[in-house]
């Protein structure tokens, strides 16, 4: 009995980290280093700093280079803990990027999402007050993955 307790509680505890970990493996609470390390090694380069928000594009080279547009990483505190990041995609007119996308993501975060018919986006809510949403832009010049943590004021 005890064994199978103990397996219980260890597989609501993995299951929620993966729940807290995202596409192109980053995951909440990453420090910067980790996060740059992870992305390096996805062909993806850092572009700089730009209003506290780490911007990275993909390496000419790299098979994503035509698929995503950029991605950005949210850093609260002094603590250099990832609180949320954002995957910008170009919509391609050959294969519908919202079906692709959509599927990842369904596989990453399970079938427990909401789909928000007047905003057209996804959402996934998690333990502590963390999420992602995804969507195309206002403009429907992107499709957008975005991790992000509620904080209160």
């Amino acid at each position: 009995m005890k064994k199978v307790l103990f397996f219980l509680i260890f597989t609501v505890f993995a299951l929620a980290l993966m729940a807290q970990t995202g596409l192109y493996d980053l995951s909440f609470g990453d420090s910067f280093d980790t996060c740059d390390e992870t992305l390096y090694y996805s062909d993806y380069e850092y572009v700089g700093e730009y209003n506290g928000v780490h911007i990275y594009y993909p390496y000419e080279e790299s098979a994503d280079e035509h698929v995503v547009d950029e991605i950005k990483l949210y850093f609260e505190g002094e603590d250099d803990a990832l609180t949320g990041w954002a995957i910008f995609f170009y919509p391609d007119s050959k294969d519908n990027i919202e079906t692709f996308v959509i599927g990842q993501m369904k596989e990453l975060h399970g079938n427990d999402y909401v789909y928000h018919k007047n905003g057209e986006y996804y959402s996934w809510d998690f333990a502590d007050k963390r999420f992602v949403e995804a969507g195309f832009t206002e403009d429907k010049s992107r499709f957008y993955v975005e991790y992000g943590s509620e904080f209160e004021e």
